[in-house]
Order: C-alpha cells, then structure tokens, then sequence
C-alpha cells in the first residue's frame, strides 16, 4: 500500500482539486436551495443523523420524510411546501461489510434533496422537480425520463410529466411501494432518471403521492440522491467520486473503495455515539467495527485512519467526533487482540491437546465480545500464519 502522506491530497494541484470539488458541491447545493426558495418553498432544517427519541422505526435518518413524519401521522398538512438538504446513512449495507466480494455502489452514507408538499400538489411538485433539472441544471428534455412505479395508475402519475415534455416509458420491472412505518400509510409514485454523460439512463429521485388506505392523498414528497445525481450530471464513474471523501483519497482498487465507503460511514456515524440511544450506538458499533476490520485487510496503519479521520472532520457536512471514534476503534481493536491470550492459553495449557475444549473457550471468547469469523481468520493470518495449531483450532468455528 501507498503512504498515507502518498495517498491524501497534499500537493498544491491536488489540493486545488479537492477545492473546485468542494466548491462543486455547494454550488449544487445553492442550486437546489435557491430554485425552491424562488417557488415560495420553505427551507426546512436538516435533522441530526439521530433520530427523535419518538421514532424507534430506523437507527438513522435514512430520508428526509422523517422531518415530516408528524404530518403523516396526524393526516395533517404542511402550511407551506418545504425544502430539506438532509445527510442519511443507508444501513441495510451493513450486512455486507465483511463480504470483500461485494462492494458498494452507493454509499451508505450520503445525501437527498427533497420536498414536502401538502395534498393536491402533485402536479405542480412534478413541474417544480422538472425545473429544477431543466432551470438550474440545464438538462434537456430528452435527457429526463420517467417512469412509474406501480401498476394500474400510470396514466395519473404520468400524466403532468406528459405534459411538460419530458421523456415517460411504462416499466413496471421497478415496482416499488414507499412504506413510513406509519399504519395505514403509503406512497406510489414515479422514478426520475437522468441521462449520464456515457448515455445510460441512472435512477437519481422519486416524485410520490402519499396516501392513506382509502386513497386520499396526504403529502407529496421529491426526493433525489445527490451522489447518484452529481455522479450522472457531471459524467463520474460512480457515486464514490461525488463523495467528500473521495476528494482527499483516491481509492486504487475495489476494495480500497470498500474500505473508504465503511471508513467514512464509520466516522459520519461517531458523531452519534454521544447520544443516549441504544439502537443507535449499537449501528454505530457496527460500523467502527467493520471499519477497524476492512482498514486491517487493506494495511492502513492506526495512524492513516486517525489522519484521514482528521482531514475528513475539516471538509465533512455532519458533525465528527473524531476523538470518540478513536477510542471505539482502539477498544475494538484490544477486543480482538484479546484472541492473543486465548491462543497462548491453548499453547501453554497441559490440556490444550483437547482441541474441542478449547474450540468452545474461543467460541464464547467470539460470542461474548462479538467477534466475527472473518476477524478471527484475518487475526490468525496476519499473527499465527505459520501455526498449524493455531490453524486447526480455528477451522470450522
């Protein structure tokens, strides 16, 4: 691997780089502000990454609907449409953190422009969405498609995108239905894709009706996924070269990109630790352990991850606690050299030749710190590679 000082931007034309990124960024995000504020919208405070004490439903904010989850439960509406800039952390990624074959494509961590709306405003969100992509962005008609979620009301959904001359097409490969965690609601909507710049068509943001059982509308909700939106507008790879992070390491290969994604949700989510909220900082756990496991795959040094962990603070959009990330990622990583005693306890024990037994200390050892296989393996490898014992007890844990 690269040195860290290698790796992260440090000479003069990098860092220009990294500030004409940075600069790209917020100018979008002034984009989006101020073509809503222009259309009498209100801007809506974004919420921390923590949810309210009240909603027990998700261990992060995962969209900007939950700024407005209280008029969806009162069927109530909002006095004036609202703008929102929210940062959210995807966590259904997590599942795959310690699978190196699997890497992501989106970020766990990332950001959705959005509106809320109250009932009978679902043709005039669709021209404000469309005006945006065309009036701040400059993106063409034919360069705009859109289709419909759900079956049997395409021609409802359609119809005021229709008529503002953008390209629709009946896809019902998509199907998708928005669910709140709020009985009796849900959502039904269109899917906006936009053309990138090498001509494929990528899904960046939904326009839903918002419902009760009966049918009566009670919101309408824009969403769209700024990386996934700057990764077509502006011709990247993938949304990983939209993100802050990608602005002070340049990942070398798959994997690499594995590590920073994890890396970065990991930081984003230690700003959380802080708050008294059990579903929350066990997510949060989560992630710092996965990081501390995909930072050892890739050979980043306790101090690479605590520099980088410092350069992000500076240029991120959420609160960093880098201190308190570093004192999770230590106690994480004295977890897992407390295996070194299990071991040497096998080694020096009279009875160690009794390999079940000490199979089953190691497996209440994993299960009571938590510890997964694939830590195990990777402890052993880099600690006990040449230890056919070692090996042995290891091997089908």
């Amino acid at each position: 691997m690269e040195n860290f000082k290698d790796v992260v931007s440090t000479k003069a034309d990098e860092a220009e780089n990294m500030q004409d990124k940075l600069a790209e960024i917020n100018n979008e995000r002034s984009l989006f502000r101020e073509h809503f504020l222009r259309l009498g919208y209100t801007e809506h405070e974004a919420l921390p990454l923590t949810p309210p004490e009240s909603d027990q439903t998700v261990s992060f904010i995962g969209s900007p609907i939950n700024a407005f989850k209280g008029y969806l439960e009162n069927r109530s509406d909002i006095e004036t449409p609202a703008s929102i800039l929210q940062p959210c952390i995807r966590t259904h990624d997590i599942v795959n953190g310690y699978d190196l074959s699997k890497i992501p494509f989106g970020m766990p961590f990332f950001h959705i422009y959005g509106t809320f709306s109250p009932r009978g405003t679902y043709e005039k969100t669709a021209a404000d969405v469309i005006g945006y992509f065309r009036d701040a962005h400059k993106i063409a008609n034919d360069d705009i498609l859109i289709k419909p979620t759900i079956p049997g009301l395409s021609d409802i959904l359609l119809a005021p995108f229709v008529a503002i001359g953008v390209k629709v097409e009946i896809d019902y490969s998509r199907y998708y239905e928005w669910r709140y965690g709020i009985d009796g609601v849900s959502g039904r909507g269109v899917t906006i894709f936009i053309r990138h710049k090498n001509g494929e068509w990528w899904d960046v943001g939904n326009v839903v009706s918002i419902s009760d059982t009966s049918g009566q509308e009670i919101a309408v909700e824009f969403g769209v996924g700024s990386e996934f939106f700057q990764t077509a507008l502006h011709g990247y790879n993938d949304p990983f070269d939209a993100s802050h992070l990608s602005k002070i390491v340049k990942p070398e290969n798959p994997v690499h990109k594995k590590v920073l994604t994890y890396l970065e949700t990991a930081l984003v989510a230690s700003g959380t630790l802080a708050v008294n909220r059990t579903r929350t900082i066990r997510m949060s756990n989560r992630y710092i352990n996965v990081a501390l496991y995909l930072c050892e795959v890739y050979g980043y040094t306790r101090q690479e991850v605590e520099n980088i962990a410092n350069t992000y603070k500076n240029i991120a959009s959420t609160h960093i606690d880098v201190d308190l990330f570093l004192e999770k990622y230590d106690a994480r990583a004295n977890v897992l050299n407390g295996l070194g005693g299990v071991f040497i306890d096998f080694l020096q024990n009279p009875i160690h030749t009794d390999a079940n037994y000490m199979r089953n200390q190691l497996r209440k050892y994993l299960k009571k710190n938590g510890i997964r296989n694939e830590e195990v393996v990777l402890y052993v490898e880099k600690n006990y590679k040449n230890n056919v014992e070692i090996q042995s007890l290891c091997k089908n844990l």
